[in-house]
């Protein structure tokens, strides 16, 4: 990830929480345990929206590493369409899976060959 922008949130405590490469935000998950089931959906903390706008972010994507499976939408389309939820560690923005486009990992595996 040489080049990549790390993106920190500091609730409730300072980390690193994704990078940003090019134009996308890439946040690396373990489906089984940040996947909210009751939502249906994935979030991201609202505070770093203006980070990711500052560096004209365009995409979101969110990469399962305990299943292989990455899932992408536009960041317009995940502000357009996310609610706000705070669970105690800062208001984040969840957006429903319907809303983002599965990438097939065997495309992407082909993008290193």
């Amino acid at each position: 990830m040489q080049g990549a922008i790390p993106v920190k949130i500091h609730e409730p405590y300072e980390r690193i929480i994704g990078f940003i490469e090019g134009d996308t935000f890439k946040k690396k998950v373990k489906r089984s345990v940040h996947f909210h089931e009751r939502f249906n959906a994935y979030a991201i903390q609202k505070s770093i929206i203006r980070t990711l706008q500052k560096h004209n972010v365009k995409y979101v994507e969110v990469v399962e590493v305990d299943t292989g499976n990455t899932y992408r939408t536009l960041l317009s389309n995940y502000l357009k369409h996310a609610f706000e939820y705070d669970f105690g560690y800062g208001p984040q923005l969840f957006l429903h899976i319907k809303f983002f486009e599965p990438i097939n990992k065997y495309e992407q595996m082909r993008l290193f060959e």
